[in-house]
């Protein structure tokens, strides 16, 4: 599934319904199963949000090197570049605020760890 930016927040509700619908039509197809309740723990829980904070770092370390520059053919951006969806999307994923999603991800893994320990 592409994503695309939108100027207008139209229909947005539907949109993540539909993208959490598919995910779950696709886990039902893999896994041959619906979503289990009451099968998965925190330690689960804390695996899946490190994974999620590994590939965001890595991803903003690879804009950051350049990788991603390279990959799309994105050169040194000039004035009508500016303007193009993958400036605005480099900007927005080496951007502070990036950082600091990524980092409160992780010290939200870390306090799952915790917990998991303490109740284990």
């Amino acid at each position: 599934m592409k994503f695309k930016f939108v100027n207008e927040n139209k229909n947005n509700n539907k949109k993540i319904m539909d993208y959490i619908q598919n995910r779950l039509d696709i886990g039902n197809v893999k896994f041959k199963q619906e979503m289990p309740i009451g099968k998965f723990t925190l330690d689960d829980a804390l695996e899946e949000c490190t994974d999620l904070s590994l590939y965001l770092t890595s991803i903003i370390l690879g804009i950051q090197k350049g990788e991603y520059v390279k990959t799309y053919g994105f050169n040194k951006p000039k004035k009508y570049r500016r303007s193009s969806l993958l400036y605005k999307a480099m900007r927005v994923l080496t951007s502070s605020r990036l950082r600091n999603l990524v980092m409160t991800i992780f010290f939200v893994c870390m306090i799952i760890w915790a917990i998991s320990i303490v109740t284990s």
